[in-house]
């Protein structure tokens, strides 16, 4: 396997997290190929700034012995599987406040076998009354402006959903202030603000 370095660090233009993979050794132009495709599917891109390939999330062991290997990687080759069944792209949200219901939506953005990572999302809002409304995730649509964490990793645990029905995912700390995740299975929630 090629030797290499990966670092944490720092996005200079927001200040948000990033990992740095810095190949020590010289490769030829098909394994330089390989490698680039399989840092591609991992959402990764090469930075002439930092010198290396860059991550927004942590690469297990496994992804770098894929992306090194040269390897061409598929969705079973870096699929994990939760135990309480919760997957990439999977949305959960929190319900919290005094004398009001605040209403926050996160998007799953890496498992493993007992956690997830999560990052908050943005939402649509359509008022129904005063000072109350339904409220919608926007898949995909992560802050940016620093206003968030930009990443909270939470354990996962099974339970029964608000009917009683079969045990869903939820998150034990899903925005980092302890408050349970819930899984988002479609439509709008409510919420209401305090004057």
């Amino acid at each position: 396997m090629l030797n290499y370095t990966i670092t944490a660090d720092i996005d200079t233009r927001d200040n948000s997290e990033l990992y740095v993979l810095k190949i020590i050794d010289k490769l030829s132009a098909e394994t330089y190929k390989s490698v680039a495709e399989n840092i591609k599917k991992l959402n990764g891109y090469y930075s002439k700034f930092k010198h290396g390939f860059i991550f927004r999330e942590e690469l297990t062991a496994s992804d770098i012995e894929n992306i090194l290997d040269g390897k061409t990687m598929t969705s079973e080759t870096r699929e994990i599987k939760n135990i309480h069944g919760v997957k990439i792209g999977d949305i959960f949200y929190t319900m919290w406040g005094y004398e009001q219901t605040n209403v926050d939506f996160f998007e799953v953005v890496r498992v493993t076998e007992k956690m997830a990572t999560v990052k908050p999302i943005k939402q649509n809002r359509t008022e129904t009354g005063w000072l109350q409304g339904n409220a919608e995730p926007i898949k995909g649509a992560f802050y940016s402006d620093g206003f968030y964490k930009e990443s909270y990793t939470t354990r996962t645990y099974a339970h029964n959903n608000f009917n009683g029905n079969a045990a869903e995912p939820g998150l034990t700390n899903a925005d980092g202030y302890g408050h349970a995740g819930f899984y988002y299975t479609g439509g709008s929630i409510g919420y209401s603000e305090y004057a």
